[in-house]
């Protein structure tokens, strides 16, 4: 996957098994904390890589 900016010198790559990776950190991040399937979670973040 690659990311662009709004500058097209500003770019990042991420590969499918590191996205997944990272996914599966916030899933446990989040069962964690208690949030179980079906429950509803919002996330406000900038749209950067």
């Amino acid at each position: 996957i690659i990311w662009e900016g709004d500058d097209p010198a500003e770019s990042a790559q991420i590969t499918y098994k590191k996205l997944h990776h990272n996914v599966c950190r916030l899933a446990n991040v989040l069962k964690s904390r208690g949030v179980k399937k079906g429950d509803r979670v919002c996330i406000y973040m900038p749209m950067i890589p």
